[in-house]
């Protein structure tokens, strides 16, 4: 998704409940945010906060306190 507002909401499922990583990385591969987030089991919204980054493409990775991925790679544009 492009965006050009101040946060975006990710959309995921999950079988298991506990504390999740979501990290935010540029283009290049640099991690520019991360994130502890609650996950419960079933469907999720996370609010991500993005005002301060610079325009350009984002990768998400979210992974559970197992270090199982959630998703990885999940693409955004700030614009």
């Amino acid at each position: 998704p492009v965006t050009n507002y101040h946060h975006i909401n990710m959309r995921f499922k999950s079988t298991n409940s506990g504390t999740g990583q979501l990290s935010v990385y540029d283009a290049g591969g640099k991690l520019v945010a991360r994130k502890y987030v609650q996950i419960k089991s079933g469907i999720n919204i996370v609010p991500i906060e993005v005002n301060q980054l610079s325009n350009g493409t984002y990768y998400l990775n979210l992974f559970n306190a197992s270090g199982e991925k959630l998703f990885v790679g999940k693409k955004f544009i700030k614009q």
